[in-house]
């Protein structure tokens, strides 16, 4: 009987464990929770730290930080200071849903790798993109980071740290947004580059200089999917 009781308490153990998110996590898509009312988009690019029950935007990390409780009976997590529970699943360790019923949302997560730290800031980062400006994209896309403002509440939401991006290629010109985000020493290029018609594109950013920017694919699709780095069409350095 005790033998039985105590297999009995390991599965329900293991249970738990495998329905309690850990580490760090970042949304990579977003998608109607039932079919039988529309939906409303969130803000991207959110990053959920279970170790720390916190979650905040890449787009502005000082001013979005949100805490939060994980109610692991319910598979719920509880906003600080909100009653609404916002439910979870976990699939094996490598894909989380979370379901914001008042939104008709469900957001898709995957864990974030944080060991690309970089002696570098985020200021340093956005002064040599604006410096460097002008960078190709695996030899078929130019792209252009302005150091003005992408100048529309729709898709900014407010935020002042969305700079224009201007694309193109032979076929096509485009004009969107890119900014730089960050969760401790790990940066982040996001862009977007028709918001009409494109959606958020997240890189990792693994190494920094002014011969190439190393990236890492995070959320990407299309002519952006996998793209091992910038390089600088002119390079001020060179002059």
């Amino acid at each position: 009987m005790k033998k039985h009781l105590l297999l009995l308490f390991l599965i329900g153990l293991l249970s738990c464990k495998e329905t309690n998110p850990k580490g760090v996590w970042i949304t990579v898509k977003e998608k109607q929770m039932t079919s039988k009312n529309g939906y409303a988009h969130g803000i991207t690019s959110l990053v959920v730290d279970f170790d720390k029950l916190e979650c905040h935007f890449l787009s502005n990390y000082s001013e979005s930080v949100s805490k939060f409780i994980v109610d692991s009976p319910s598979n719920s997590i509880i906003p600080v200071g909100d009653s609404a529970k916002i439910g979870y699943k976990l699939y094996r360790n490598d894909s989380l849903e979370v379901y914001i019923k008042r939104q008709n949302l469900t957001k898709v997560l995957i864990p974030l790798d944080l060991s690309h730290e970089l002696d570098s800031s985020k200021e340093k980062i956005i002064q040599l993109l604006i410096e460097q400006q002008s960078y190709a994209v695996n030899d078929t896309i130019q792209m252009v980071f302005s150091n003005d403002y992408f100048d529309n509440n729709y898709f900014t939401k407010g935020i002042k740290d969305k700079r224009i991006l201007r694309s193109s290629s032979p076929s096509m010109q485009h004009e969107g947004y890119w900014y730089i985000g960050q969760k401790n020493k790990n940066f982040f290029l996001i862009i977007d580059p028709d918001p009409y018609t494109t959606r958020e594109y997240i890189f990792q950013i693994t190494n920094v200089n002014e011969k190439k920017i190393a990236l890492k694919d995070i959320s990407t699709e299309g002519l952006l999917i996998r793209i091992p780095e910038l390089k600088p069409v002119y390079n001020k350095a060179d002059k």
